[in-house]
């Protein structure tokens, strides 16, 4: 897809989806791992996150990967 067609966006959306699924028990709730080949990339994602979260009752958290097993230990989601 061409710069600027709204990728990140669908993601977002798509995340949102799987979470609504997963509250139905239509599939199982799992961690969610975004990749992005390089950082301007990765920050372009986090703030279409921020301005999603801005506007939606649904609030995406970020963490960071180095902060995955602290926070699977605390019992904390990643959905919230």
């Amino acid at each position: 897809m061409a710069t600027g067609s709204g990728k990140s966006i669908v993601m977002i959306k798509l995340i949102e989806v799987l979470y609504q699924l997963s509250l139905k028990n239509y599939i199982d709730r799992n961690d969610i791992l975004i990749l992005a080949p390089t950082k301007k990339i990765l920050d372009q994602v986090k703030e279409h996150i921020t301005e999603f979260n801005k506007h939606s009752n649904f609030t995406l958290e970020l963490n960071s990967l180095k902060d995955y097993e602290k926070m699977k230990n605390e019992k904390k989601s990643f959905y919230y």
